[in-house]
Protein backbone atom coordinates (compact mmCIF):
# COMPACT_ATOMS: atom_id res chain seq x y z
CA UNK A 1 0.00 0.00 0.00
CA UNK A 2 1.10 3.29 -0.84
CA UNK A 3 2.55 5.33 2.42
CA UNK A 4 0.66 8.58 1.61
CA UNK A 5 -2.81 6.59 1.71
CA UNK A 6 -2.30 5.95 4.95
CA UNK A 7 -2.49 9.34 5.88
CA UNK A 8 -5.40 10.04 2.94
CA UNK A 9 -8.45 8.89 1.45
CA UNK A 10 -6.97 7.50 -1.84
CA UNK A 11 -9.18 7.28 -5.14
CA UNK A 12 -8.12 6.08 -8.87
CA UNK A 13 -8.62 8.64 -10.72
CA UNK A 14 -9.07 9.88 -14.55
CA UNK A 15 -6.48 12.79 -14.19
CA UNK A 16 -5.73 14.82 -17.28
CA UNK A 17 -3.99 18.26 -18.24
CA UNK A 18 -4.38 21.87 -19.17
CA UNK A 19 -2.72 24.99 -20.19
CA UNK A 20 -5.21 27.53 -19.97
CA UNK A 21 -3.77 30.72 -18.44
CA UNK A 22 -6.95 33.30 -16.63
CA UNK A 23 -9.25 32.81 -13.78
CA UNK A 24 -10.58 29.68 -12.87
CA UNK A 25 -13.77 29.37 -11.55
CA UNK A 26 -12.75 29.94 -7.82
CA UNK A 27 -11.54 33.47 -9.07
CA UNK A 28 -7.81 32.65 -8.59
CA UNK A 29 -5.23 32.89 -11.22
CA UNK A 30 -3.98 29.71 -12.83
CA UNK A 31 -0.78 29.09 -11.45
CA UNK A 32 1.45 25.82 -10.78
CA UNK A 33 -0.71 23.04 -8.00
CA UNK A 34 -4.04 24.21 -9.56
CA UNK A 35 -6.53 21.77 -9.87
CA UNK A 36 -10.04 22.01 -11.69
CA UNK A 37 -12.10 18.46 -10.31
CA UNK A 38 -15.58 17.40 -10.48
CA UNK A 39 -18.83 19.53 -8.70
CA UNK A 40 -18.72 16.64 -5.59
CA UNK A 41 -15.10 18.21 -4.24
CA UNK A 42 -15.33 22.21 -3.02
CA UNK A 43 -12.45 24.52 -3.23
CA UNK A 44 -9.70 23.80 -1.28
CA UNK A 45 -9.76 20.14 -1.47
CA UNK A 46 -6.13 19.11 -1.41
CA UNK A 47 -5.19 16.06 -4.12
CA UNK A 48 -1.59 14.85 -4.10
CA UNK A 49 -0.68 13.37 -7.54
CA UNK A 50 2.42 11.53 -7.62
CA UNK A 51 3.72 13.34 -4.99
CA UNK A 52 2.34 16.92 -5.64
CA UNK A 53 0.09 18.85 -3.96
CA UNK A 54 -2.62 20.69 -6.41
CA UNK A 55 -5.71 21.99 -4.93
CA UNK A 56 -9.25 22.33 -6.65
CA UNK A 57 -9.86 25.78 -7.51
CA UNK A 58 -11.35 25.61 -10.97
CA UNK A 59 -14.26 23.51 -12.83
CA UNK A 60 -14.53 22.25 -16.52
CA UNK A 61 -17.29 21.41 -18.70
CA UNK A 62 -15.78 17.72 -19.21
CA UNK A 63 -14.81 17.57 -15.63
CA UNK A 64 -16.48 15.54 -14.07
CA UNK A 65 -16.44 13.30 -10.48
CA UNK A 66 -13.67 10.87 -10.40
CA UNK A 67 -11.26 13.02 -13.04
CA UNK A 68 -8.91 16.07 -12.50
CA UNK A 69 -7.65 18.15 -14.42
CA UNK A 70 -4.37 19.35 -13.60
CA UNK A 71 -2.74 23.10 -14.61
CA UNK A 72 0.56 22.93 -16.83
CA UNK A 73 2.01 26.05 -17.58
CA UNK A 74 2.19 25.14 -21.65
CA UNK A 75 0.51 22.82 -23.66
CA UNK A 76 3.51 20.83 -24.28
CA UNK A 77 3.45 19.84 -20.98
CA UNK A 78 -0.32 19.32 -20.32
CA UNK A 79 0.43 16.85 -24.16
CA UNK A 80 2.93 15.06 -22.41
CA UNK A 81 1.18 14.96 -19.28
CA UNK A 82 -1.53 13.35 -21.03
CA UNK A 83 -4.33 11.35 -19.61
CA UNK A 84 -3.68 8.53 -16.47
CA UNK A 85 -5.55 6.58 -14.33
CA UNK A 86 -3.76 7.35 -10.87
CA UNK A 87 -4.10 6.71 -7.65
CA UNK A 88 -4.68 10.15 -5.88
CA UNK A 89 -4.53 10.98 -2.39
CA UNK A 90 -7.65 13.49 -1.29
CA UNK A 91 -7.66 15.73 1.69
CA UNK A 92 -11.12 17.91 2.45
Amino acid sequence: MNALCTLLACLTMSVSAYADHGITASGAWTRQGVAACGPSFPFGTLFVVQGRPYVCMDRGSLVTDGHLDLWHSSEDTAWEWGRQEVTVGVWR
